[in-house]
Order: C-alpha cells, then sequence, then structure tokens
C-alpha cells in the first residue's frame, strides 16, 4: 500500500487554475505534461524550471516526439511559458502561465482537424461550439518496472538537487546532517523522503547561512525540540536576526570546545602512559 502523505511533498495550486483548467480543451497526454510542469515548479515553491522534452517523456511515459508535440501546442496558446530559451549546456526553463485570460482558446481538438473558436461565456465557461464532446484516452497505467524507471529518473533529479544545495554549506555540513538524522527520527518509519529533503533545502536558501547554522545548532543542543518536524525549525530561522545567530553559534561552539577538553584525570593517566606501564600500574594502585 502506498505510504503517501503531505509531509512528503505536496503542490500548491489555486483553485481557480483547477476550475479553468477543467474547462480548457486539452486532451490527456497535455494535461500529464502540464501535471509534471506543476510538479517542478510549484511543488517546489519555484515558478520555473529547466525541463527538457526527454525529461518530461520519462516523467510521462510518452513517446518524446509527443511530448515535443503537445508541448508545442501548449506553447502555442500560452498555457506553458517560455522562461528562458536552452542554451548549449542546459535546457529551457519552462513556466505555467496561471493567467487563463491569457490562455489562446483557438486550438485543433484531438481528434477532429476542424479547428475550433472556443469563447468565453459570462459565467466564464467555455463554448467550443463542436457538437460533440472529445474524448481521449490518457493511455494505460504505468507497469510496476515503468514506475520503477521514473523512481529512479526522480531519485537522479533530487540527488542532483541536493547536491547542488550543499554546496552552499560545506563550512558546516555535518552539523546540517546531524539536525536531518535528527529529523529522520519525527517519521514512524525513521526515514525521510529525498523530496522533503529537497524542501528542507529550499528553506535554508532563504535566510543567511549564520540564521542556518544557528536553527541548526539550536535544534541539535535541545532534545526537547528533536521531536519537532520541520516546520518548527523553519520556524526557528524566521524569528533569528543574523546578530542573534551569530552569538549563538558562537555559544554553541564554545561550550562544544570545552567538552571536548580532555579532563585532569586524563591528562594525568596520559603523563603515565608516556612513562611506561609501570606508571599505570602505580597509578592505578
Amino acid at each position: 500500500m502506498a505510504d503517501v502523505q503531505k509531509e512528503n511533498g505536496y503542490v500548491k495550486l489555486a483553485n481557480e487554475i483547477l476550475e479553468n483548467i477543467a474547462r480548457f480543451p486539452l486532451n490527456g497526454t497535455q494535461h500529464r505534461i502540464v501535471d509534471v510542469i506543476w510538479r517542478y515548479t510549484y511543488g517546489f515553491n519555484r515558478k520555473d524550471h529547466e525541463l527538457s522534452e526527454g525529461f518530461i517523456s520519462k516523467a510521462t511515459n510518452i513517446h518524446r516526439k509527443q511530448v515535443q508535440r503537445e508541448l508545442n501546442e501548449l506553447i502555442s496558446c500560452k498555457m506553458v511559458l517560455i522562461a528562458k530559451e536552452a542554451t548549449f549546456n542546459t535546457s529551457r526553463k519552462l513556466r505555467f502561465n496561471k493567467d487563463y485570460e491569457q490562455w489562446v482558446v483557438t486550438k485543433k481538438l484531438p481528434g477532429n482537424e476542424k479547428e475550433v473558436t472556443a469563447k468565453k461565456l459570462p459565467d466564464n465557461q467555455i463554448d467550443t461550439h463542436t457538437g460533440s464532446e472529445s474524448v481521449t484516452s490518457p493511455g494505460s497505467e504505468l507497469a510496476t518496472q515503468e514506475r520503477q524507471y521514473l523512481k529512479t529518473i526522480l531519485k537522479k533529479e533530487y540527488s542532483l538537487e541536493i547536491e547542488n544545495f550543499r554546496n552552499r554549506y560545506t563550512n558546516f555540513l555535518p552539523v546540517i546532517d546531524e539536525y536531518l538524522d535528527i529529523l529522520r527520527t519525527t517519521r514512524a518509519s525513521g526515514k525521510i523522503s529525498d523530496s522533503v529533503i529537497v524542501r528542507v533545502y529550499e528553506e535554508m536558501l532563504k535566510f543567511s547561512v549564520i540564521v542556518v547554522k544557528a536553527a541548526c545548532l539550536t535544534v541539535i543542543h535541545s532534545p526537547a525540540l528533536h521531536s519537532k518536524k520541520e516546520n518548527y525549525f523553519y520556524g526557528i530561522m524566521r524569528n533569528t536576526r543574523a546578530d542573534e545567530a551569530a552569538e549563538k553559534v558562537r555559544k554553541y561552539e564554545t561550550l562544544q570546545q570545552e567538552h571536548s577538553k580532555p579532563n585532569g584525570e586524563y591528562q594525568r593517566l596520559k603523563e603515565l602512559l608516556n612513562n611506561g606501564s609501570s606508571g599505570i600500574q602505580e597509578a592505578v594502585r
């Protein structure tokens, strides 16, 4: 049974978008392409993202040529916008156009070669005047092997995102890793998905490095906070000024240095050890 929880990631969509896209004459392939664009933009709290036709093809299990054709149609009708053109080594950035009043509703419906002009009615509904409904099959469900392949692709995508985020915090990665280990204990399974880790890093990017480090150390050094989920951690970052964060980091690092100093008894035994085993035996006696 699939373990589907909102804390493992969800897409924020305005109801108004869903209401208007339901009235727009999209075919099944176009709907699935839009779903992928939503997943990798709104699903990561961003407006646009690099999305190649090859990646969308793998994410939807639709042939690349078909993806290319239907994606171009979505761009033509202004439902999908090109935020940045492709370069030699990067894919073009795509974004969903949430301003549905800009969508061009003159298009060829799937399975119907007649060009249909849709007009907006007073209640904001769409009237295509086709005389009949056009129904297309979205395709069969992904087979088990295909779903596993898609998971592999998505895992690689997450891994690349996580690696990029970690490059920002090279000076205190052990601190971040210790916080993430604590965060894992807030799940019944003892694990957190890569999508959650990516979302945590995205929240970190909203704050200065010193604030992120102070928030991690605050949780690490406060056992009472070890049962708190990531939203509490976000709150710590939001409510910590940079100067306060610097003072907290200094305090925690000083405390760590004090704990790492060897005590007097340890030093005495170490000196006896340097003098030979007989010295240790005398100390024991």
